[in-house]
C-alpha cells in the first residue's frame, strides 16, 4: 500500500515540476477539496525551476481580469471566436510553454476540441484548474 501511495506521490511531483511530459492537466474542484491548492503548487514548483527549465507562462483568461503575477503572457479571451482566438494566440514551437486557462465556462461543447487543438503542440502543456465544470464533463467521459 505504501510503495503504490509514494509512486503516486512521486508522479505528481514529477508532473508538477514539468519532469513528465503531460500535455494536457485538468484539475477539478469538488465539495471535499479545491482545485486551487494544487493549482498553487504547480505554480509555486514552475516558477522555482531553474532558468533553462523554466516555460513561458501563458494565461489564457475568460473571467480574469487582472493579470497573475508569474504569468509571462496574459491574453483575454472573452468574446473571442476561435479564428480570433487562434490569430491572438502565439505560441513559440521550439519553447517549452505553460498554459494555464482560467475557465472553460465561455467555449461551447461542440467548440472545446478545436479549442484545445489550437494550444496543443509538443513543447506545451495546458493546465486547468476548474470548479464549475462537473456538468459538463458527462459529455467527455465514456
Amino acid at each position: 500500500m505504501s510503495a503504490t501511495l509514494a509512486s503516486s506521490t512521486v508522479l505528481l511531483n514529477r508532473i508538477l515540476t514539468l519532469k513528465e511530459n503531460s500535455p494536457f492537466i485538468l484539475a477539478l474542484d469538488t465539495i471535499v477539496q479545491s482545485s486551487q491548492y494544487l493549482t498553487k503548487e504547480f505554480i509555486h514548483k514552475v516558477t522555482n525551476l531553474t532558468a533553462s527549465q523554466k516555460p513561458n507562462i501563458v494565461y489564457l483568461s475568460f473571467e480574469t481580469t487582472n493579470t497573475p503575477v508569474y504569468a509571462n503572457e496574459f491574453i483575454p479571451l472573452l468574446g473571442l471566436t476561435l479564428p480570433q482566438i487562434k490569430e491572438k494566440v502565439k505560441l513559440n514551437p521550439s519553447q517549452k510553454t505553460l498554459i494555464i486557462v482560467d475557465s472553460f465556462n465561455y467555449t461551447k461543447d461542440t467548440e472545446l476540441s478545436q479549442f484545445l487543438q489550437l494550444l496543443i503542440s509538443p513543447n506545451t502543456i495546458i493546465y486547468v484548474g476548474l470548479s464549475d465544470f462537473q456538468f459538463r464533463l458527462s459529455h467527455w467521459i465514456i
